[in-house]
C-alpha cells in the first residue's frame, strides 16, 4: 500500500529535477524526514495521557498526520511492535490475549476507519 500511494508522487518531481535520481533521493530523504518527524512527534504526545490539552494534540494530529504516507507506515509499524511487545509481557505473566494480526485488532491501521 505505501508503494502504491507514494509512487505517484515521485513522477512529477522527476520533471523538476535534471538527473532523475536526484529527483528520487531527494523524495526519498524528504519522506523519510516526513515520516520521522510525524511518527515522533505524534508519539511523545501519546506518553502524556494525564494532560488533556496534549492528548487532544495528539488525536488531532493523528487524524491530521493520516495525509501523509509515510507517517501512516510508520504508524503501523510502531502499532505492531508495541502489540508485539505487550503480548510477549502479558505472556511472560501467563495472561493470554489476541494476537497482533487479527482484523479486529489491526483494521483501523489498513482501512481508513477514521
Amino acid at each position: 500500500m505505501y508503494g502504491c500511494a507514494s509512487t505517484p508522487l515521485f513522477y512529477p518531481a522527476s520533471y523538476i529535477f535534471n538527473i532523475p535520481s536526484a529527483a528520487y533521493v531527494t523524495l526519498l530523504c524528504g519522506n523519510l524526514f516526513i515520516a520521522v518527524t510525524t511518527s515522533y512527534s505524534v508519539f511523545v504526545l501519546e506518553r502524556f495521557p494525564n494532560d488533556p490539552y496534549l492528548s487532544a494534540l495528539a488525536g488531532a494530529l493523528d487524524v491530521f498526520f493520516l495525509i501523509f504516507p509515510p507517517y501512516c507506515l510508520g504508524k503501523g509499524c510502531v502499532e505492531l511492535t508495541y502489540r508485539y511487545v505487550m503480548k510477549m509481557v502479558y505472556q511472560s505473566m501467563g495472561i493470554h490475549i489476541q494476537g497482533q494480526w487479527i482484523i479486529n485488532v489491526l483494521g483501523n491501521l489498513f482501512l481508513p476507519t477514521k
